[in-house]
């Protein structure tokens, strides 16, 4: 190993077009091997010659006094040799004079800049994320940074500069996000630099420059991918994807032959692996389908392939699919995609056909009716309305059997499932389409929501363990995973108290209110709900309750940190009800702003009084640097939240409720920040109204519930209000104009404690604007 250098006065190498700089000098150049040849070197670097034995080891040290002179760049290589076999590396160092801030410009994901010979190697098909940091003569740390991208010509290595580089880039502060276009704008160029200035605002100083190279990862070059057919049934059918003719560019390993579709407007991810021959199962509908091939380092290209429309098969033929192949079949097989991909698609031809065939009490009544008035022999006393809930009470008692029925084949589904691994990402995206589907459209048994919190446990690890270039590459694995949580959530507040007030209890307390006391009502009310609460384990909900809201927080965070400010909102929306927002904002522009998130907005108070700053921090910064104006987090998320069993005031009632949590986040993602308590509050509507009116707009809303099964009596909607004193104005329009009465609860610590507060007839309550209202 030897060493040797050459140095040239910087003054010289720019061009005649570029002035000089001597407080940046040579920084934002690029230097090339070309260029130094082309300008006559100088042999010595150093003030004292070095011997040949100073320069023959493997570490070369001096300290930058001892080279000849200030505005000077060196050219330092270095010679490994073995044998008749040699290969030379250098580097070149500018020396200036006045010292700048020292920066570093780095990835923020290993996985989205992968270290190799050629220096950084980039997916096109990514999103790129880059921090600079000041590590050195940093001042106070005040630095405003300024960035630049251009292009490097491959031939030449000279600089290409790029026209409207920043449409393609987000630049937040000392983070800059390149988005996927940014590449498929440029097309041509393989190689750039991402360049940045620091300027200390504290003073005159040179500037502190930065640059990164990176050159991207030529996607894999297209082949074919061939579809069976483009029609079928649904969970019976089996669909083939072949892939040919598939190369990389740069000669690298193909490692992935994925296949996604888009279905209901959702995308998924149906198979993944190395295996160019690919088996699948649809559900009922259309189906929009796309293949999509990856390389050893990350690059895919995806093609679409064919839009494919698959009919619900009839029960004699899904009966006869059950008996022969069955999932049972795949399993054996080994093929754990398709087994995954018909267990969740059977699921879904079953909901389908529930949902067509599903009549009120009333209907059922009124068949039932009809058979007896057919029989022979039937007198006038069949039609009393003593018969009638006869007849109605005998069929409740035939649906709950069904229900539990339908409920234990869900649990064996489920067990079914525990073969299949959920070690990556992509497991969850394959196979967790089975237990969403099963989660959300069939019943669970105590047996089945112990396995949902073990199925949660593992995506969850697969996925929050698994780093991605950008929070928006998990979305389908977040999505299945808020489902199940969101799907467990309701079947846990049905058990613990939705199911309290059907019909015959709604009954029941209809004749307490007419032949009982006001006193005997609420006791009545109360002993219901508390027994409903002591049927469910408080200890295993509460656990289970603990698991979802921690992993939900972890999801949160972990998306509020990699997003930048100025980026559209991520959404993560769920099929049962599920909703998460994330954004990121100048602090100095959401005063006053509405957060939108489907039928959910917030209105937020003066970023003064979020971050409990004087009441002119608006002013003050506007007229500061951009550094003075932090970034936050605004997270929101809407689910169904469910009952609490202890030490808490939010506390969630039913399947039903629509429960809101909003909350503000650091810069970096990773701290809730408290807000003062104060005067002018968050205004909060879940459902669809007009902004409320008053003193103030002091007012709290929650608008418009959801009344689901037309035969439950009663559904519970929660608006959590963490502040005591506060006043809640109540606004809803029922769906069912005949609804008699309105309960409003006040709920304690735990079920034991759960109060009653007040029956309301809705005949007595105000009405604006066609909205019922109340005011506490």
């Amino acid at each position: 190993m030897e060493w040797s250098c050459s140095y040239v006065d910087a003054r010289e190498y720019p061009s005649d077009n570029d002035a000089y700089d001597e407080d940046i000098s040579l920084s934002d150049q690029s230097i090339t091997m070309g260029k130094m040849k082309e300008i006559a070197t100088k042999e010595e670097c150093f003030k004292e010659s070095k011997t040949s034995e100073d320069l023959q080891v493997p570490e070369l040290i001096f300290n930058t006094a001892e080279l000849q002179d200030f505005y000077t760049l060196y050219e330092i290589v270095v010679t490994v040799s073995k044998g008749s076999r040699k290969k030379q590396a250098r580097i070149y160092l500018d020396v200036i004079q006045k010292i700048p801030p020292g920066l570093i410009i780095l990835c923020e994901k290993s996985v989205a800049c992968r270290v190799t010979e050629e220096g950084f190697i980039v997916n096109p098909s990514e999103w790129l994320a880059v921090r600079a940091e000041c590590f050195t003569e940093c001042g106070n740390g005040n630095i405003h940074y300024e960035w630049e991208i251009y292009g490097i010509d491959d031939g030449s290595q000279d600089k290409v500069f790029l026209e409207d580089w920043n449409d393609y880039i987000i630049i937040d502060e000392d983070r800059l996000g390149i988005n996927q276009t940014f590449f498929k704008a440029y097309p041509d160029l393989l190689s750039f630099h991402i360049k940045v200035i620091g300027i200390d605002a504290d003073g005159e100083r040179p500037k502190g420059v930065a640059k990164l190279y990176i050159r991207t990862n030529i996607p894999p070059k297209p082949g074919t991918c061939t579809l069976n057919s483009n029609t079928g049934l649904a969970t019976i059918s089996i669909f083939q994807m072949n892939f040919a003719g598939w190369s990389d560019p740069d000669g690298r390993k193909l490692q992935d032959f994925s296949v996604y579709s888009f279905y209901k407007g959702r995308k998924y991810h149906i198979h993944y692996g190395v295996k160019t021959s690919v088996d699948f199962i649809l559900p009922p509908g259309e189906s929009k389908v796309f293949c999509s091939v990856k390389d050893e380092i990350g690059a895919a290209t995806e093609l679409f392939v064919d839009n494919v429309v698959t009919t619900a098969p009839d029960n004699e033929t899904l009966e006869e699919w059950k008996s022969s192949v069955n999932v049972e079949f795949f399993m054996v097989e080994g093929k754990m995609s398709v087994m995954a991909q018909a267990i969740a698609s059977e699921a879904i031809v079953e909901e389908q056909e529930r949902k067509n065939n599903r009549l009120s009490v009333a209907s059922e009544v009124d068949k039932v009716w009809k058979e007896y008035w057919e029989l022979t022999g039937i007198d006038s006393s069949y039609y009393t309305k003593e018969a009638r809930e006869e007849i109605e009470a005998e069929l409740r008692d035939k649906r709950m059997g069904g229900t539990e029925k339908e409920a234990k084949k869900n649990f064996e589904m489920l067990q079914s499932l525990e073969i299949l691994p959920f070690e990556v990402i992509e497991d969850s995206e394959v196979y967790g389409q089975a237990v969403s589907a099963l989660a959300e459209t069939r019943p669970l048994n105590k047996g089945s929501k112990h396995l949902l919190t073990e199925f949660i446990e593992e995506m969850a690890d697969s996925i929050l363990e698994t780093e991605v270039p950008h929070p928006e590459d998990k979305t389908i694995s977040n999505r299945l995973l808020a489902n199940v949580m969101n799907s467990l959530s309701k079947s846990i507040s049905e058990e613990m108290l939705g199911g309290n007030f059907w019909i015959r209890n709604w009954k029941k307390l209809t004749s307490y209110s007419i032949e009982g006391s006001r006193w005997e009502v609420e006791e009545k009310v109360h002993q219901t709900k508390v027994e409903g609460a002591k049927n469910a384990s408080q200890e295993e909900v509460h656990d289970q309750t603990e698991l979802m809201r921690n992993v939900t927080d972890k999801m949160k965070m972990s998306i509020a940190q990699d997003l930048m400010v100025g980026e559209d909102p991520l959404v993560i929306s769920s099929n049962s009800g599920f909703e998460l927002k994330v954004e990121k904002r100048h602090a100095n522009e959401i005063s006053g702003e509405t957060i939108e998130n489907e039928g959910t907005s917030i209105t937020l108070p003066d970023s003064c009084v979020l971050l409990e700053k004087p009441n002119n921090c608006r002013q003050t910064r506007a007229a500061s640097s951009e550094a003075d104006s932090p970034s936050l987090g605004l997270v929101v998320v809407k689910w169904s939240n469910i009952l609490e069993t202890e030490g808490t005031e939010s506390v969630g009632l039913s399947s039903d409720s629509n429960t809101l949590d909003f909350s503000l986040t650091n810069r970096n993602g990773n701290e809730t920040l408290k807000i003062k308590d104060t005067a002018e509050p968050f205004e909060i509507c879940l459902g669809t109204s007009e902004s409320s009116e008053g003193a103030g707009n002091i007012r709290l809303r929650h608008v418009q519930p959801n009344f689901g099964d037309k035969d439950e009596f009663l559904v519970y909607h929660q608006l959590t209000v963490d502040k005591k004193g506060m006043a809640v104005k109540v606004q809803f329009t029922p769906d069912e104009k005949s609804t008699p009465f309105v309960f409003f609860y006040g709920v304690g610590y735990k079920p034991s404690l759960l109060v009653y507060e007040e029956r309301l007839f809705i005949g007595n309550l105000k009405t604006e604007g066609g909205n019922y209202n109340d005011f506490f």
